[in-house]
């Protein structure tokens, strides 16, 4: 681990003898106090040391080409998700037994008006400001807002009439505007054998992208889902198998949402903002890979979108299988961390793995 101050680079890292011997006991009392409890114990200890960062067990250079190669992966399947949803569409849709596909897109699609409404517009675009994190231009600093303020601004071409919409009047009408292509994909780490894949937006549209999440944020909140605050996922998933929950976990979800997806489900202006300000590609080790998702880590409204469509769907699932008697259930939703009433968990996990998506 390494600490920068006043551009001065601090080691502080562990000696590799002293790492080793602090491994090998943990393992140690982990071993001891964990394991007679069975899975629950097999389980934390597995968790304990999957985020271990050791280059001699798997280098840096590993771990991002694996999150890559995991990221690729994903795009392969939203291609086909993309492919198939547009033809089930084009043939009234597929049979689950207990609905059809149309019947619970038409469902979800409902659900989701209601809860976003109309485009404000241009006062969606003006929630947000810009923060301290990395763009395409600017690197992630104590400074970075600022710096983001000055000089030629990278924006997607897509993205410019909504910028000039929202700075129309103010300040940042006259700030200078560089056009590109779309955002650049990078690594952090985040597990023993694999990093994390996010990607730095340009930072015009990382903004307007920041304020669409606010909004959806903001929404969402009517229907009881605070995406600043976790606890309540929290203390659900505590009591979940004493009061008959089913917690849903998805692989990469939110690098699984494709555009096919989001055409479906949202109303058509809320699908044609999110087109223009998202990144419709992005740079791989210096090449060009065109996005079969609507969006990826590092996008400003990501998050609210993936939990807006996670609850939407599991919405949806409820009040079909219930018809107009649908009881007050738990239905809660942070990201892609879902809790679902057990009785019909099943029917979720068809419809989630219909749309793409895979329930660890």
């Amino acid at each position: 681990m390494a600490m920068t101050r006043h551009r001065r680079t601090v080691d502080v890292s562990i000696p590799a003898p002293l790492r080793k011997r602090v491994v090998s006991e943990l393992g140690t009392l982990v071993e001891e106090h964990l394991a007679p409890q069975g899975f629950a114990g097999s389980y934390l200890k597995a968790e304990i040391f999957s985020k271990y960062l050791d280059p001699s067990i798997v280098s840096p250079e590993r771990r991002a080409a694996a999150a890559k190669e995991k990221f690729l992966a994903a795009e392969a399947r939203n291609a086909r998700t993309n492919f198939r949803l547009f033809f089930d569409e084009a043939r009234d849709g597929v049979d689950f037994g207990w609905t059809t596909s149309t019947n619970l897109v038409r469902c979800t699609q409902k659900l989701i008006h209601r809860v976003l409404g109309p485009v404000p517009y241009p006062q969606v675009l003006c929630e947000s400001t810009h923060t301290n994190g990395a763009s395409t231009r600017v690197r992630r600093s104590p400074k970075a807002a600022v710096v983001k303020l000055t000089g030629g601004m990278h924006i997607t071409n897509d993205a410019l009439k909504h910028w000039f919409a929202m700075a129309s009047g103010s300040r940042l009408s006259g700030q200078e505007l560089v056009v590109v292509d779309g955002s650049v994909l990078f690594t952090v780490p985040k597990k023993t054998e694999i990093d994390r894949v996010a990607c730095k937006e340009p930072e015009g549209n990382s903004l307007l992208q920041r304020s669409v999440g606010i909004y959806f944020r903001r929404r969402l909140r009517k229907i009881g889902i605070n995406l600043l605050d976790q606890t309540r996922n929290q203390k659900l998933a505590q009591r979940a198998v004493a009061d008959g929950l089913a917690t849903i976990d998805l692989s990469s979800a939110s690098d699984t949402i494709s555009l096919q997806i989001v055409r479906m489900l949202l109303p058509p202006e809320w699908f044609d903002l999110l087109c223009d300000l998202r990144s419709p590609v992005c740079q791989i080790d210096g090449k060009a890979h065109t996005f079969e998702m609507i969006s990826s880590m590092g996008n400003g409204f990501t998050f609210e979108l993936e939990t807006l469509i996670f609850w939407a769907l599991a919405k949806a699932t409820q009040r079909i299988t219930y018809g107009s008697s649908a009881p007050k259930e738990v239905i809660s939703v942070y990201g892609d961390d879902i809790i679902v009433p057990s009785k019909w968990a099943r029917r979720y996990l068809r419809v989630l793995s219909y749309f793409g998506f895979t329930p660890n």
